[in-house]
C-alpha cells in the first residue's frame, strides 16, 4: 500500500531537500505515468522514446538510449 499522496516526484523533492541538491544538479529518466511527477521535479529528465506522449511533454528531453544520453550530458 502506498499513501495517495506519495509518488517518485515528492520522493526526488525529499531527496534533493535532505541532501541540499537543486533540481539543476539532478537527472531522471522514466517511462511511465507514474514517472510524470520525477520528470517534472528534475531538471535534466528524459523520457524514454516509447513513452506515451503526456510523460514525453513532462520531460526535458526525449531518449532512446539512456546510458548514451548520461555518456552524451557528461561529454558537454
Amino acid at each position: 500500500f502506498v499513501s495517495a499522496d506519495t509518488d517518485k516526484g515528492y520522493a526526488v523533492n525529499l531527496l534533493m531537500e535532505r541532501f541540499g541538491i537543486s533540481a539543476a544538479e539532478t537527472m531522471a529518466f522514466g517511462d511511465g505515468i507514474n514517472d510524470i511527477g520525477m520528470l517534472s521535479a528534475c531538471d535534466f529528465s528524459y523520457a524514454m522514446e516509447s513513452s506515451v506522449e503526456e510523460v514525453k511533454q513532462s520531460a526535458s528531453f526525449v531518449t532512446d538510449n539512456v546510458i548514451r544520453s548520461i555518456k552524451e550530458f557528461f561529454a558537454m
